[in-house]
């Protein structure tokens, strides 16, 4: 009787060849936490005996990171958390365990530069700055993400920026810890966020507080040659002028010494809202002064004012008789 045979009549085909294949990059030159972009080349992918679809592609990126493709996957995004040069390679395995190691690419990763605020604790409306080093050419540019609802671009570009918290997007007022984020851009795309610090916003509660001089002889008319004063603000800060207000009373004749700097006598209350406008005279190093001129004897009243950032208001008087030249 005759036996069956057990030989297979076609014997498998043996894998006698690694796969091969190739692989491309967005960009060989970016900054730190921007996207390069691996790219499957699915036309260059070549095995004698399994598809394209049963190939292990393992790709290691320089820096410790690695990743494997999921079959039919072409693409890969990946991000460097540190500057340096990384060589990105690719190995192709087929099934039967053979394998093939891409030449590497280089990528060369730029740190983006320092963003240093210059304190942490601020009032609110009180000025801070940001201030950028090192930021490499080509940026176009950033974005800086105050943590209060707003954001804005900037030049790509070493500088310093101020800014202040007091409303928030919503309008209301921004207390407490607010973080800060910068972003880069470049030809290669935006970077992820930044982290730059965060800042402390504590409620302002002070007002400005204000002198007005008196002369050591403030009896006599060229005492007077110039009013002078001081200015300060223990919390956001001054705005940068003072506003003072001068009126000389003589025998029952109201004066005022008008921002044009000329007297102007008024006859009513009215008279003297419409027509007396204060002197307007910068702040600097917190004093301020200007000239007087053409001033007479009589009562003399100086009246100062200045605001802090916010708006808080502050104000200091003084009344002298004038009755020598």
């Amino acid at each position: 009787m005759d036996q069956p045979s057990t030989q297979p009549s076609n014997p498998p085909v043996p894998d006698v060849a690694p796969p091969k294949g190739t692989f491309a990059l967005s960009a060989t030159s970016v900054l730190m936490k921007q996207g390069v972009t691996f790219i499957q080349n699915d036309a260059d992918y070549s095995d004698d005996k399994d598809a394209d679809s049963a190939l292990t592609r393992y790709i290691t990126f320089g820096d410790g990171t690695s990743v494997t493709l999921n079959p039919g996957q072409t693409t890969f995004v990946k991000k460097y958390t540190k500057a340096g040069s990384f060589k990105v390679v690719e190995k192709i395995t087929d099934t039967s365990g053979k394998s093939f190691t891409t030449p590497a690419k280089t990528v060369t990763v730029t740190s983006p530069g320092k963003a240093t605020l210059n304190t942490h604790t601020v009032y609110q409306g009180q000025r801070f700055t940001i201030t950028f080093s090192g930021v490499p050419s080509g940026t176009s540019k950033i974005r800086v993400l105050w943590g209060d609802g707003y954001e804005n671009p900037i030049a790509g570009k070493n500088q310093t920026i101020g800014g202040y918290y007091y409303l928030d997007s919503k309008g209301k007022k921004v207390l407490g810890k607010r973080s800060i984020y910068v972003n880069y851009t470049t030809k290669n795309g935006t970077t992820d966020w930044f982290p730059v610090g965060a800042v402390n916003v504590l409620v302002d509660k002070y007002r400005p507080v204000l002198t007005v001089t008196k002369p050591s002889a403030s009896n006599r008319v060229k005492s007077w040659t110039t009013v002078r004063g001081t200015a300060s603000d223990k919390g956001a800060g001054l705005q940068p002028y003072a506003y003072v207000f001068v009126t000389r009373v003589t025998g029952g004749k109201v004066y005022c010494f008008t921002k044009n700097k000329k007297w102007v006598r008024v006859y009513s209350d009215k008279q003297y809202d419409t027509k007396c406008t204060p002197v307007v005279t910068s702040i600097v190093k917190g004093k301020w002064a200007f000239k007087l001129t053409g001033l007479g004897t009589g009562d003399l009243f100086v009246d100062a004012y200045a605001f802090d950032r916010i708006g808080h208001q502050g104000y200091r008087g003084l009344h002298v008789k004038v009755n020598k030249r």
